[in-house]
Formats: C-alpha cells, structure tokens, sequence
C-alpha cells in the first residue's frame, strides 16, 4: 500500500486531500462508502488502516467512523498480527493509528461488543456469554 502523507502534509493542505474523496455532499459520503463495501476484496487491512489515519488527522468525523465500523468488522484478523511495513521515517503515524484503533476497539469489546456483532443485536444474552478478548498493541509498535 502506498503509504500517507505525514501528519504536517494532511493539516497543510487540506483541501488537496478533500478532492480524493469527494466531500461535497451526504450523498458523496455515502457513494464512498458503498464503493468500498461492494468490492471488498479490492481492500486490504493496510489500506483501510491508513484511510482511518487520514479521516483521523482530518477531522471527517463521519467519514472517520464509518471506516472505523468498516474495518471492526470487514478485517477480522487481531491488529497485534497487523502488517509491519517499513515505514520508518514517520514512527508517530504508526503510534497513532495503533493505540487509537487498540482503544477503539477495547472500549467495544469492553461494552460487550465483540469485532463480529451482527449489525442488528438479536440476541443479547448469547453476546454477553462470550469471552471478552481485547485487542493488544502489535509487536513492533510496543517501543513508542
């Protein structure tokens, strides 16, 4: 995947990054999101990992959340087991976009959502029966 800009980059030029995603309307939003969702074999865990970043550091708070769902529940591997890329020359974009998906993710498992609950909850007891597993901080993030 290629890899995003830094933090410095996204802040200062806004608007560049605006047009890749077409944030005119509710309408647009939601033609982004459907994209994504009707071809998710296109997408990969790094890929959405980074889109998550950049609504992040954007501030699309909308746009930030429906990702976010997204990759709770469309990349069920653990992100301690996320892909390590060599991305080096900027250790606070990893730093961010792992401890803030851990926390992310910990909070809902902590209410007794766990990463594959079923949109619509028919079943509440059966959730709550389930082993609470929390999510861990990769491996090679664990140094910051």
């Amino acid at each position: 995947e290629p890899l995003l800009p830094n933090v410095e980059d996204l802040t200062a030029h806004r608007d560049k990054f605006s047009t890749c995603f077409f944030l005119t309307s509710r309408l647009s939003q939601w033609h982004i999101l459907r994209r994504l969702l009707r071809y998710p074999t296109k997408d990969t865990a790094t890929a959405c990992f980074y889109r998550i970043y950049q609504f992040a550091i954007l501030d699309w708070n909308m746009l930030f959340r429906n990702a976010l769902e997204y990759f709770c529940v469309s990349h069920p591997q653990a992100l301690a087991g996320l892909y390590d890329s060599t991305d080096t020359k900027d250790p606070a974009r990893y730093a961010a976009m792992t401890y803030l998906l851990v926390d992310s993710f910990n909070r809902r498992i902590e209410l007794g959502l766990p990463r594959d609950a079923p949109p619509i909850l028919e079943d509440c007891e059966e959730l709550a029966r389930r082993p609470r597993v929390l999510e861990r901080v990769p491996m090679w993030r664990r140094p910051l």
